[in-house]
């Protein structure tokens, strides 16, 4: 009865956040420092951009729990410079936090890596604090993302932090320690993107390498034709002279550039951080369709779904989960078959009926797998577990 009534709970919550999802969302702003006790008290800093109530400094949060995303600056670059991801991911429900540490000619590529990472913990924390502005709005998913340096960088925080959600990056420079060695150690969903016309951080020797180490259950790697380092990010001077060195010339526009990186990115952010599936199948069909970049996808997970045109009868909630999943069906549930990443079974639990829940607290972090058997149909449905 107990998980019934938890499973009727989450449910009307569910609904209720599909419903709030739907409207785009005025972006909110604060100026935030954090002190890392874990790290000889380091203090860091971030500029913070949040689905708000209303446009402007510190105004209050809009109502849903959302994603945090932790984004790391490009070599002595600001994170002014990528105004058009917090323009583009803000009104659709993501919190976006941009580091502001490690901004000189000298920078440790490890301590920006373990920025990003606790900014993740930390805002999470913050969504738990009833005398913050995030007190219970933000989400148990998380994405790390970077551009250049910062891009190399996020390869370390994902590494360092296994509970971060999803990884993306845009012309992503190798690191000091190794963001390609990191790779190996990374299972979680990553998106990379890189230029065709980079020679600042050439793909065959930054993206590309980064891209075969990665050890993810899920990796897709879009090289832009006619993209460059810099226009990835808005104008600016430092990255401007570092392109100029070398003799780059862009085929395409930062608009055009920025517009197709943001499309792909929005429909992978969905489906993996919000538990979308047309956002997922959308992602898919995109990149299979590639126009105007070449891309390569690796994805275990999504090798036993079933036919992809299949009626969709279910939901299941929350997407991601921590400890319990809820599944409602409108036809009577036999039995339900769980898969980890790799297509093994191994669960399997019988049906409660039209409403089943599942306890999945032992499970490891990943991306999973769920067979729907029913006396006339069967239905896959996909989750991610988090810690």
């Amino acid at each position: 009865m107990k998980k019934l009534l938890l499973c009727l709970t989450m449910l009307a919550f569910f609904c209720c956040q599909s419903l709030l999802a739907q409207t785009p969302y005025p972006i909110g702003h604060s100026s935030l420092s954090f002190v890392d006790a874990s790290r000889s008290s380091r203090s860091v800093t971030a500029e913070v951009y949040y689905p708000a109530t209303s446009a402007g400094d510190n105004t209050p949060m809009a109502n849903g729990y959302f994603p945090v995303i932790a984004f790391g600056h490009g070599f002595v670059m600001t994170w002014s410079a990528y105004a058009p991801y917090w323009n583009a991911l803000v009104p659709q429900g993501y919190i976006l936090i941009c580091a502001t540490t490690e901004t000189g000619i000298s920078p440790s590529h490890s301590d920006f890596g373990l920025d990003l990472a606790f900014l993740i913990s930390t805002l999470q924390n913050e969504g738990t604090n009833t005398s913050s502005n995030f007190y219970q709005h933000v989400a148990a998913t998380s994405a790390v993302m970077g551009h250049s340096m910062g891009g190399g960088a996020s390869f370390l925080a994902a590494q360092a932090m296994p509970s971060i959600t999803a990884l993306v990056n845009m012309a992503a420079a190798e690191t000091n320690p190794s963001a390609i060695a990191a790779g190996r150690n990374i299972q979680q969903p990553a998106l990379l993107f890189a230029g065709a016309n980079d020679c600042v951080a050439p793909p065959t020797q930054h993206q590309k390498p980064m891209y075969d180490s990665l050890a993810s259950v899920c990796k897709t790697y879009v090289e832009i034709s006619g993209a460059t380092h810099c226009q990835f990010a808005n104008s600016n001077a430092f990255c401007t002279i570092g392109e100029t060195s070398c003799f780059s010339t862009a085929g395409i526009s930062a608009a055009t550039q920025q517009s197709i990186t943001i499309d792909l990115m929005i429909d992978f952010l969905d489906a993996y951080l919000k538990g979308d599936f047309s956002a997922e199948q959308s992602f898919r069909q995109k990149v299979s369709n590639a126009s105007g970049f070449v891309a390569q996808q690796s994805c275990q997970a999504l090798g036993i779904r079933a036919e992809d045109g299949m009626s969709r009868k279910s939901i299941l909630f929350p997407n991601p989960a921590k400890q319990y999943i809820c599944i409602s069906s409108a036809e009577w549930m036999d039995s339900i078959l769980l898969f980890n990443a790799s297509g093994k079974l191994i669960q399997q639990v019988k049906g409660e009926g039209r409403l089943t829940t599942i306890d999945v607290r032992d499970l490891e972090a990943g991306v999973y797998m769920l067979k729907l058997q029913g006396k006339q149909s069967a239905e896959m449905l996909r989750f991610v577990k988090v810690r």
